[in-house]
């Protein structure tokens, strides 16, 4: 490992000299810690492989619980000394000293030494590291983990940005990149692409093996990096983000070609700018108060209730009978996609082909859509995005393996079209009706029957 570990360690300094210096750090150190935060307050282990001296080890601290325990594995000693001189002297670090302790050594020695973990934190860039040491974190890291168990690492995405490039031009890729590649095809669930990091980074999350129905139910949402906040109660996905600056640099580009114009030829710009400001509006994130209710399903959108119809069968989600509640986004209505439940997302299921009917239309049905299908222990539960004659482009952030907490954000669909949502019919019973206006995630669209 001598090799190796003389890598580490030049990766390691340059990482923790940069990282513990940059406030903008912060959103992927969020980012990293959102599992943990999703537990709820439920006592957890927590273990943090890498550089204790950077942003993500000070949010693990600010974000355990009463009951949380803490362990750093550091990599390097002399990283060790800078992490325990944290605990003794920093006001959030000294508050949780008493359930943390900080090892160095081995890495494999932790299989051997301690006890299973609900969370698992990789801070130090695995693109950044050789193959051998990466594999042997990740398959100490996998051994240690509880049956559910979380793991979180972070990848620079430039790094992988010149791979890929590299990979184009001379038809293979890197070893230790393959190896990451098949776990993330494997296991991944969700991947935050941090912009606001510096470098912009990838915070990747993985679930080797999966949760209990019950304890599916119990997570809570965690702030992830594809908000950001406007005002106290709104905020803008980051796709509309994307259309405010790509209109903001036409209208720049356009005022200075015009700069010289007469007349209404001068505010030429204004149309881009215009168009900008309601791109971006379509994709506004308002904060929703959702039902504590646990017998309470709530609507996925915003929008007009279709249909509200009992079915024997789907073509995707088989034999039923199902109860569905299928709502209409019209181009005014907030796009993001909730979770009208809290469960455990067992398949994504895509149908790529198909029309582009009008939502509202029979022939809708036959559109191009997708299906997350969530499983809880009430049965199972489909959520159908569908295209419209406007709406292009569906999103689904979360894939297989992903936990959702009821109302929580998961996908949108852009520029309008409908939202199907399939309850187990003998066991759900609805409370809306044709033509009812719903609210994404505040809505109560349907419930739980006493016996189901």
């Amino acid at each position: 490992m001598g090799h190796a570990r003389l890598f580490l360690q030049h990766s390691l300094a340059n990482y923790a000299s940069v990282a513990s210096v940059l406030p903008t750090s912060a959103p992927a150190s969020r980012s990293m810690a959102a599992e943990l935060i999703r537990r709820g307050g439920a006592p957890t282990r927590i273990l943090e492989v890498g550089p204790g001296v950077g942003p993500i080890t000070a949010q693990v601290v600010r974000a355990m619980g009463p009951e949380d325990r803490l362990t750093c594995v550091e990599l390097i000693p002399e990283y060790a000394d800078v992490l325990r001189e944290r605990f003794r002297t920093e006001p959030d670090f000294r508050a949780v000293a008493d359930r943390c302790e900080v090892i160095t050594g081995d890495v494999r020695d932790l299989a051997k030494e301690h006890a299973e973990f609900d969370v698992a934190i990789v801070s130090v860039p695995f693109n950044t590291l050789g193959e051998e040491v990466t594999q042997q974190i990740f398959e100490v890291v996998r051994r240690v983990l509880r049956p559910g168990g979380t793991c979180t690492y972070i990848e620079y995405a430039w790094l992988r940005t010149l791979r890929d490039a590299f990979t184009g031009l001379v038809g293979r890729g890197g070893g230790h990149s393959a190896f990451l590649d098949e776990q993330l095809r494997r296991y991944r669930y969700r991947t935050d692409l941090v912009l606001g990091n510096v470098p912009p980074s990838w915070a990747h999350h993985l679930r080797f093996t999966e949760v209990a129905d019950e304890e599916a139910e119990q997570v809570v949402a965690a702030p992830v990096p594809t908000t950001s906040r406007l005002w106290p109660g709104m905020g803008i996905d980051r796709d509309g983000i994307a259309v405010a600056a790509g209109a903001g640099v036409l209208a720049g580009v356009t005022a200075l070609a015009t700069r010289r114009a007469t007349g209404a030829a001068r505010r030429l710009w204004l149309l881009p700018a215009l168009a900008g400001v309601a791109g971006a509006a379509f994709f506004r994130d308002p904060v929703r108060q959702i039902p504590a209710d646990p017998d309470a399903v709530v609507s996925s959108v915003d929008g007009k209730v279709l249909k509200v119809e009992r079915l024997e069968s789907d073509e995707h989600l088989g034999p039923g009978p199902w109860l569905r509640i299928a709502t209409f986004l019209s181009i005014f209505s907030v796009h993001i996609n909730r979770a009208p439940v809290a469960g455990r997302v067992v398949e994504v299921i895509d149908r790529n082909e198909g029309g582009y009917a009008a939502a509202m239309k029979p022939a809708a049905e036959h559109n191009v859509a997708r299906t997350v299908v969530l499983q809880t222990r009430r049965g199972r539960v489909g959520v159908t995005q569908r295209t419209g004659m406007v709406a292009r482009r569906i999103v689904v952030r979360h894939g297989r393996g992903s936990v959702l907490a009821k109302g929580e954000r998961y996908g949108l669909i852009r520029f309008g079209s409908r939202t199907d949502v399939y309850l187990p019919a003998d066991a759900a019973e609805a409370v809306v009706s044709k033509g009812a206006v719903v609210r994404g995630g505040s809505t109560v669209i349907a419930r739980w029957s006493s016996a189901g």
